[in-house]
């Protein structure tokens, strides 16, 4: 809906209708679908044909009439079973069942390993007013009292714990945003959270393709020039949080067709 009231089709740009009932639209997929049946392309002469059944009630490859409602394909379930799976009929991801239910699961994951995370940032003392060494890319003063550009390591404060964007989906994502000492430019820069390894060393996988429980230790103690008290701390207390929401969930779940 525009600010002039009415629908804008984002297929012919214009008003009083959107691209599902858009003619113009229609009309090009009967050209397309009249020239691949032509050349021989069945497969893609079938699957226009469909589109156009969805669209008008009727398909021009077969003659038969179509239920509009029916034929309604979600993008979710065609990612999830395939292109042409029977999940996928009847339905749109607005309302997809599998689609809350998988992204519901992965919240549950995600409140599990929040927990994890939680837990050993506090055993590290790695929050805010820690000191941390990065290397930084920047315009250093060298012996000769000239700007050079160089990257150097540096002591710098961990300034915020961005906790909304800690995810079981991407662990690796720079949720820590520190600030470096000695540098000519006042600035911030982001770190991902410490790698997360087992007994022997190797870094433990936790993603959508194969959730691995958390164990170990996290591998940061090297880099940990001075902590802070543990106690002090403070994961967020509101509903996001405690439920495993996440912005980086949700564009991921979006973007999934």
């Amino acid at each position: 809906m525009s600010y002039h009231g009415t629908v804008t089709c984002s297929y012919c740009r214009n008003r009083g209708h959107n691209r599902s009932s858009c003619e113009a639209m229609t009309a090009q997929l009967r050209k397309r679908f009249e020239q691949y049946k032509a050349e021989g392309y069945d497969s893609d002469a079938y699957t226009l044909a469909e589109q156009i059944g969805t669209r008008t009630g009727t398909n021009p490859l077969s003659g038969k009439k179509v239920n509009q409602r029916s034929n309604r394909r979600c993008s979710y379930c065609k990612y999830k079973f395939g292109d042409h799976c029977p999940e996928g009929k009847g339905h749109t991801r607005r309302t997809c069942i599998e689609l809350k239910k998988d992204k519901s699961d992965m919240e549950r994951r995600n409140v599990e390993y929040r927990k994890t995370v939680s837990a050993s940032l506090k055993d590290l003392g790695l929050g805010v007013g820690a000191l941390v060494k990065r290397r930084v890319s920047g315009y250093y003063t060298n012996a000769c009292g000239e700007q050079e550009w160089d990257r150097r390591e540096l002591i710098c404060l961990v300034h915020t714990i961005r906790w909304d964007k800690i995810n079981v989906l991407f662990p690796r994502e720079h949720s820590i945003v520190v600030m470096p000492f000695m540098h000519l430019e006042q600035k911030t820069l982001t770190m991902g959270l410490p790698r997360l390894t087992d007994s022997e060393g190797d870094e433990v996988a936790v993603n959508v393709k194969g959730w691995v429980e958390p164990v170990g230790t996290w591998d940061v103690k090297s880099d940990l020039v001075s902590s802070i008290n543990g106690e002090k701390i403070k994961t967020p207390t509101d509903e996001k949080w405690l439920n495993g929401s996440s912005p980086s969930l949700d564009h991921y779940f979006n973007e999934i067709k």
